[in-house]
């Protein structure tokens, strides 16, 4: 019985005792082992074993790659199937399943399945995988439905140490197919570096790719760029891929101009600025890693930028593609929110940076373009960070830090500096100038040449924008800011003109508005305030703004800020500043006009075009005769001191016509309907109208959608506008800078609610000058809600009851506040978890009969199914007043709430865990236990012994120290905030 043929299609058995041979075996040449192989048998009754059945059975088994024999079974056991024909013959070629049949001269047939060859697969794919079950399958999806065709295509999946379901799901991708996926399991996280060379230890491609696990491939985009790279094999070590992103942010990389159409460039002439970063948007050829290239691995960030400026010098060429995108999922928070949070973006990053420019000298004798360039685009994100993290860095190591960033600069050429593409116009011009100056550069002004083809800034280079015009009882004032580069700050002045009358201002540091890199100034705002009598107002001649610098006199282009929306416009556009006077422009120009009816009738002309239904809402509201008084809270819950005041002028005040502003499906909606008064629906036209139409805008909530309500359609009707902005503020600013949120440039606010001495004070010094308002803006009254803590605190309640109320994390809201299901991997969630159903303290609560109640803040509640609690603890949903007035004792972490129940004098703990400390949504809380009314507690543990210790004990009062502090800072607890803030509105 022998092999009497073979060929590509596989081989055929003849001879004595076939016909009772049933199966044939493959198996090691010691004949160890035998697996079964399928077989036909045709009309000559010889047995048929095809290339398919071969395959079939080595797949099946995954049988390593090496020598095998073929064998059959007889009445007399295996016999070794041999053949008379010297020959070999390849079946499956150009495939994974590539064999051979051969007969030697001497010895056995046998199958020789060789170890694939680079060329096996076009593209090697090295998945670093860590947590990425949400998105895996999709990443995976995306790589079988490239049009280059899955079979060219392997992918290594390396589970960096995940605690989720990532594991399981490559596995089963890589039983699904295992011709093409390689499953690895690092026992324990190593990170990415690692997780990418234990991959590369199995690549099979002629190129490879480092694809995120959480990223998707357009279909087109393997074939697109391999076939870039097959036809310039010879001058191309690394094709580029365009970069869209996609999640939380929507939009192209900025570095996406290289790839307007598809070629090779030389990096070595004008496209220097064709960077390549990262691996994992790159095909890269993979004789590098075959022959030993690999990520460095105690390198924490940038180890893409430093292996792929390794490969690029050796040919300095660039493959791009057009039209077919990697995606790239964004999460959470953007780089620059969390760039400063990591020592190892600072004096690594750093020396890695200058390690890439000293291996370009090294290597080519000099620092080719490309190479400062791809510097400059890493080093700019680390410069735009305002400010250094002293807990991160001492001295010592700021002082060095900083040192070698000048150091970078200096290692960079004028242009390329000058032609950075993620740096601000401004930014980028500060360090030309700093780069100059320590070069010996003296007497630098605004357009000086610092080579050929670059200067500093231009000589025009001063932003003027007029924000506002305010009535106030001692003038009418123009206010508005000026933009201007640090090295003028100090030599500049300005006058501003009505015709040629010139009329002096004040000036002073607009903080909010100004701009810092790592600590120093870079862009100075000047807030200025040009205060006219009534006398000096002169009316229809144009207004402008006269700038002095360094003796040159500029009249800038001038900017209008967001409290002048009419303004400019091509027709006719008006600003209301009292009952005789109007800001209007006209004829290109700014100016003064009494000509009030006629300006209304212009305006009115104009706007019945925009939308007449919304111009005739408006005067049905306007034709009034009664005050408009419009209130908000957050628009889907009226439970703040917005909704107190609402209900005291309902009650108090029949001569105010009172509005809130409510959305329709909010459980709100039926309490306020029983208070009486007008209900409107957000964003509907009655609420636009009302609005425009109003005298008193008030509100607890800051954002701007509170007075900027109108679509974008619509906005011409700001110039309608006549309403005061008191807000009353949804808690205590204290220890918090609030500077940039709240300055007037930003909410013009008429009157400021303080309920404290101590607000805005910050490390001892008082900022409220910093948010630019005049002193009356500032009103001390305390805050609406304070009264109705104060009248229900005096109601018994049966049981006792401990509130558990802990502030947001920013970072942990998901857009549009949707559930999130890796919520519950976060420490926040894991530490209240914990907390809520610790048995020791369930047991104590139980015997006592008091409750733990765990309020969640309105902004992730979403997340509330997430928790399980039983027994003496409960999630509710109250209003914070209710919820305040009828706890015995609180836990909170530096919410804001905490100040209101420190209000009536009742035990506070603050929950501040340091897993989060840098995470916190108030960044720059002051965690001074001067500020707090309670202890600080670290840990889950320490707490529980205080709660079961106060329970047991049946402590629940506040400890007379901090009853001092409360007293020190509240100014009023006589239930008449209300009041107080009344009277105030009713004389602005």
């Amino acid at each position: 019985m022998k092999v009497i043929k073979f060929d590509n299609l596989g081989f055929e058995v003849a001879g004595d005792g076939v016909e009772k041979v049933t199966d044939i075996y493959v198996g090691p040449e010691d004949g160890s082992e035998y697996y079964a192989i399928m077989v036909d048998r045709n009309d000559s009754g010889h047995l048929v074993v095809s290339e398919e059945a071969i395959n079939s059975t080595f797949n099946q088994h995954n049988l390593p790659r090496g020598s095998y024999g073929y064998f059959a079974k007889t009445e007399f056991g295996m016999i070794r199937l041999d053949s008379d024909t010297v020959n070999t013959v390849l079946i499956s070629t150009k495939t994974k399943n590539q064999k051979s049949l051969f007969k030697p001269k001497q010895g056995y047939f046998k199958t020789f399945y060789p170890k694939l060859n680079l060329q096996d697969f076009a593209v090697s794919v090295v998945m670093a995988v860590h947590n990425a079950e949400p998105y895996l399958q999709e990443a995976i999806d995306s790589l079988v439905a490239q049009t280059i065709g899955f079979d060219k295509i392997q992918l290594i999946m390396v589970d960096d140490g995940s605690t989720d379901r990532s594991g399981s799901i490559a596995q089963k991708n890589a039983e699904r197919y295992p011709n093409n996926i390689k499953y690895i399991a690092l026992p324990e996280s190593k990170g990415v570096s690692v997780a990418r060379n234990t991959g590369l230890d199995y690549i099979q491609g002629a190129t490879v790719n480092f694809m995120d696990s959480d990223d998707v491939l357009h279909p087109r985009l393997l074939e697109n760029s391999y076939n870039l790279f097959y036809q310039h094999r010879d001058e191309v070590d690394v094709i580029g891929f365009p970069i869209k992103f996609f999640g939380n942010i929507n939009r192209d990389h900025p570095l996406n101009y290289k790839f307007k159409e598809q070629k090779v460039v030389s990096l070595l002439d004008e496209h220097y600025n064709f960077v390549q970063l990262s691996s994992s948007t790159a095909l890269v050829q993979a004789e590098y890693f075959k022959s030993g290239y690999r990520f460095k691995e105690d390198v924490v960030v940038g180890e893409d930028f430093l292996l792929m400026n390794r490969i690029i010098k050796h040919k300095m060429t660039l493959g791009v593609i057009s039209g077919t995108p990697y995606y790239y999922r964004k999460h959470g928070s953007s780089t620059l929110d969390t760039i400063t949070d990591h020592k190892e973006n600072y004096l690594d990053r750093v020396k890695n940076l200058h390690s890439v420019l000293d291996d370009a000298q090294n290597f080519f004798g000099y620092i080719p373009r490309y190479f400062q360039f791809a510097v400059m685009y890493d080093i700019f994100w680390l410069v735009s960070s305002t400010d250094l993290n002293q807990e991160l860095l001492n001295d010592k190591e700021q002082n060095k830090y900083l040192t070698w960033i000048d150091q970078l600069f200096d290692r960079v050429d004028y242009d390329v500096l000058n032609s950075n593409r993620n740096g601000s116009y401004w930014l980028i011009n500060y360090y030309l100038q700093k780069k100059a100056e320590r070069q010996g550069r003296e007497n630098l002004k605004l357009g000086s040449h610092l080579n050929d083809t670059v200067n500093l800034y231009k000589e025009k280079d001063i932003i003027t924008n007029i924000d506002g015009v305010d009535d106030r009882s001692d003038g009418v004032v123009i206010w508005g800011h000026l933009l201007i580069p640090e090295m003028v700050a100090n030599k500049l002045t300005a006058r501003l003109f009505i015709g040629d009358h010139p009329f002096e201002g004040t000036f002073k540091t607009a903080v909010n508005l100004s701009r810092k890199t790592l600590g120093s100034e870079y862009l100075h705002a000047a807030y200025f305030e040009f205060k006219l009598q009534e006398d000096e107002i002169i009316l229809n001649e144009k207004i402008a703004l006269e700038v002095t610098v360094d003796g040159n006199v500029i009249y800038p282009r001038m900017n209008y800020g967001k409290f002048l929306p009419g303004i400019p416009d091509d027709i006719f556009g008006l600003a209301h500043v009292n009952e005789d006077l109007d800001l209007v422009y006209q004829k290109n120009a700014l100016q003064f006009s009494n000509q009030k009816d006629f300006n209304q009738l212009k305006l009115d002309n104009k706007l019945v075009v925009l939308d007449s239904e919304l111009l005739s809402l408006y005067k049905q509201f306007a034709g009034g005769t009664k005050p408009i008084w419009v209130f908000q809270d957050r628009l889907d819950l009226a439970d703040d001191n917005a909704k107190v005041m609402y209900e005291y002028v309902l009650k108090n005040h029949p001569e105010i016509d009172a509005y809130f502003i409510i959305n329709e499906d909010s459980k709100s909606v039926p309490m306020l309907q029983k208070l009486g008064g007008h209900v409107v629906y957000a964003d509907t036209y009655e609420h636009y109208a009302v609005a425009l139409a109003a005298d008193i805008l008030i509100s607890s909530a800051g954002e701007d959608a509170v007075f900027r309500f109108l679509p974008q359609k619509l906005t011409k009707f700001y110039m309608l506008a006549k309403f005061k902005f008191v807000f009353l503020q949804h808690g205590l600013s204290l220890g918090v800078d609030l500077t940039t949120w709240l300055a007037k440039t930003n909410k013009n606010i008429q009157m400021f609610v303080l309920s404290s001495r101590q607000e805005f004070l910050l490390n001892g010094r008082d900022i409220k000058d910093n948010l630019l308002y005049p002193k009356e803006v500032f009103q001390l009254t305390g805050f609406a809600r304070h009264d109705l803590l104060t009248e229900a605190a005096t109601t018994k309640h049966a049981e006792k009851t401990i509130l558990f109320a802990p502030t947001w994390r920013k970072y942990l809201v998901l857009p549009n506040h949707e559930y999130d299901e890796h919520f519950v991997e976060s420490q926040y969630y894991q530490q209240i978890e914990a907390l809520l159903n610790n048995e020791a303290l369930k047991n104590a609560l139980t015997q006592a009969n008091v409750k733990l109640k765990f309020l969640p803040h309105p902004s992730m509640r979403q997340q509330n199914a997430d928790y399980h609690v039983d027994g003496p603890v409960e999630i509710i949903e109250d209003n914070y007043s209710k919820a305040l007035s009828e706890a015995d004792m609180m836990i909170t972490d530096l919410s804001s709430v905490s100040y209101d129940f420190s209000y009536l004098k009742r035990p506070i703990y603050y929950w501040d865990l340091e897993f989060d400390v840098k995470k916190h949504s108030m960044d720059n809380a002051d965690l001074n236990t001067r500020r707090l009314f309670g202890p600080v507690v670290k840990s889950n543990d320490e707490l529980v012994k205080i709660l079961i210790a106060c329970i047991k004990h049946n402590k629940f009062k506040m400890d007379p120290k901090y009853i001092k502090r409360v007293d020190d800072v509240f100014k009023y607890n006589d239930s008449k905030n209300r009041e107080r803030i009344f009277n105030a509105i009713t004389r602005l």
